[in-house]
C-alpha cells in the first residue's frame, strides 16, 4: 500500500474500491487488525475543528460495552462495521480496538440505511459525478448545517495548495 496523501493534515489512502477491498482481504487473511475511516469532506472538516477527533483519525490506525464486545468476539467475526455516525463510531472503535478480535474495524455511518433500503442512493450519474452529497441534502434537508463543511473543505484544500 502506498503512503497516504495528506488532505488538510489528515492522511488519506487514495485507492479504488477494488484496491481497498483487496487490501482489506489481505489484512484480514494476515490477521492484521485494520481501522478504516471513510474520510469524506465532512469528516476532514470535523478534524479541523475537533483536535480529539483528528487525533483518532490520524493514529496509525454505553454501559453494555463489555457485553457488546464479548458478543462481537464470540461471533468470530473478522470484520466489524460500526454505524454510529462520525465521529462517535471512530471514537468507539479506537477506545475498544485492543479488546476486539475482529481484524477489520470500520465506521460506516449511514451505509446500513442504504443497504436496508431506508435511504436510497443517488442516481448513478450523480454518484459518478461525485454529487451524491447533493442528493442526500435534497432527500434530507435537515443535513444542511452538516453540509456546510463541503464548501469549507474546498476552500481549505485550495488554500493549502498555495
Amino acid at each position: 500500500m502506498q503512503d497516504p496523501i495528506k488532505i488538510l493534515g489528515v492522511p488519506v489512502h487514495a485507492m479504488t474500491m477494488q484496491e481497498a477491498v483487496k487490501t482489506l482481504e489481505e489484512r484480514m487473511l494476515a490477521k492484521e487488525q485494520t481501522f478504516v475511516v471513510t474520510a469524506n469532506a465532512e469528516i476532514i472538516m470535523m478534524c479541523q475543528e475537533n483536535a480529539e477527533y483528528k487525533k483518532i483519525i490520524c493514529e496509525d490506525a454505553d454501559e453494555d460495552v463489555p457485553q457488546i464486545i464479548a458478543d462481537i468476539n464470540a461471533s468470530g467475526a473478522d470484520m466489524l462495521f460500526v454505524a454510529l455516525g462520525a465521529p462517535k463510531q471512530e471514537k468507539w472503535l479506537v477506545a475498544h480496538r485492543a479488546e476486539l478480535n475482529a481484524k477489520i474495524l470500520m465506521g460506516i455511518g449511514g451505509s446500513f440505511d442504504v443497504l436496508a433500503g431506508k435511504m436510497e442512493r443517488a442516481p448513478k450519474w450523480m454518484q459518478d459525478a461525485s454529487l451524491e452529497w447533493a442528493f442526500r441534502l435534497y432527500k434530507q434537508p435537515s443535513r444542511f448545517m452538516r453540509m456546510m463543511a463541503l464548501p469549507k473543505f474546498v476552500i481549505k484544500v485550495m488554500a493549502s495548495k498555495f
